[in-house]
């Protein structure tokens, strides 16, 4: 079998590279060929010099989705042109997968000249995070009418959580058929036991966006306090950060991004993992900071809703009312507590969400449709 594997809109593996994550994202299509005998070829857009980062990964191919226009514009207007020489390669292929909603348009019309099946894969709801992060009517109408499209066009969609596929049940029910639930996956991360960690530093991981609410997480952490944040990630908001941490001598740090396997390594330092994000789809770090045997401690919205049971796999707090330092002060002081939630939290994600149930998931998917 063969499977033509489309990137997002406007994503290469340089993109992946440049963010530290190629590794990580081409971990599972590597198990799938190994363990199930599937070929797959990355359908970049890039040019020729992406094939670069596949030098560790000599048994996938890639082709690139060159595109010469600089302007935004002409660019999505060339996207909606079928190429020959794209078209041959996809004939070629058994199965089109797009790896995330934006971009399904390419795959869609590929689709149909070539009459392969398609699987659409979200990691998120694209629309209702438009609409949650209050951007522009035309580009949360364009997100709607994209994922309209894709659900009707598509032969399998997938979604990576429960919440998500409710939503989108509620307002396209008659795909409901289509849709199935394929959470992120985590390998077991399990480095250090929790009796050598560090205590009294917390971390957290994420886009320095708003959604992650950051602004309002660091000031729990002020110069009295005896405990200290560590924000691994980059984003706009970075510049805000500093400052705010600078005027106000808070105890927190914020580094760059790292590769996925230094930050395996670095959650293996702590025992209390936080995030404080307003929204979520299935949040990969969170679910490796449970693989990792981290005490989980996050906001109580519907997608952590769905990882974490409170005081069993972790600790849920209302975003409006919630006193750190006491939940940090009651945990630190019962060490039993804390290493049943730590069991509980990694059992919990080793089952659901390990690496090798997630592939055996997607063959399923692939055999369906092949």
């Amino acid at each position: 079998m063969k499977v033509a594997v489309f990137l997002t809109y406007n994503y290469s593996l340089g993109t992946w590279y440049k963010s530290r994550t190629l590794d990580r994202e081409l971990k599972i299509y590597k198990l799938l060929h190994d363990n199930f005998n599937i070929d797959f070829i990355f359908f970049s857009y890039s040019n020729d010099s992406d094939k670069q980062f596949l030098n560790n990964y000599p048994e996938f191919d890639l082709v690139a989705l060159n595109n010469k226009y600089k302007n935004k514009v002409f660019r999505f207007i060339s996207s909606l042109k079928i190429d020959k020489k794209i078209l041959n390669e996809v004939k070629k292929c058994d199965i089109i997968h797009q790896h995330q909603l934006l971009g399904s348009w390419v795959s869609i019309l590929y689709k149909r000249k070539a009459q392969k099946p398609l699987l659409i894969r979200t990691g998120y709801d694209m629309h209702e995070f438009s609409k949650l992060n209050n951007e522009p009517l035309l580009k949360r109408f364009f997100l709607s009418m994209l994922t309209k499209l894709s659900l009707r066009f598509s032969d399998t969609y997938t979604v990576a959580s429960k919440s998500d596929k409710k939503l989108i049940n509620s307002m396209n029910s008659r795909y409901n058929s289509k849709i199935k639930v394929r959470p992120n996956w985590v390998v077991d991360n399990l480095q250090n036991q929790l009796s050598d960690r560090d205590f009294y530093k917390i971390l957290s991981v994420g886009r320095l966006e708003n959604q992650k609410n950051f602004t309002h997480l660091i000031r729990f952490f002020d110069k009295n306090s005896k405990f200290m944040l560590k924000i691994i990630g980059e984003g706009k908001n970075k510049a805000e950060l500093l400052k705010i941490i600078k005027n106000n001598n808070l105890r927190v740090e914020i580094e760059s991004n790292v590769d996925n396997e230094l930050l395996i390594k670095e959650m293996n330092k702590y025992v209390f993992y936080i995030s404080s994000s307003t929204f979520e789809g299935n949040p990969k770090t969170v679910l490796e900071a449970m693989s990792a045997g981290c005490v989980v401690i996050a906001s109580s919205i519907k997608n952590h809703e769905e990882l974490i049971e409170h005081e069993k796999t972790g600790i849920l707090f209302d975003l409006h009312s919630f006193e750190l330092h006491d939940v940090l002060n009651t945990l630190s002081n019962n060490f039993e507590n804390l290493s049943a939630i730590s069991s509980n939290s990694r059992n919990f994600v080793i089952e659901n969400n390990h690496i090798d149930k997630l592939a055996e998931n997607m063959n399923k998917d692939y055999l369906e449709l092949f």
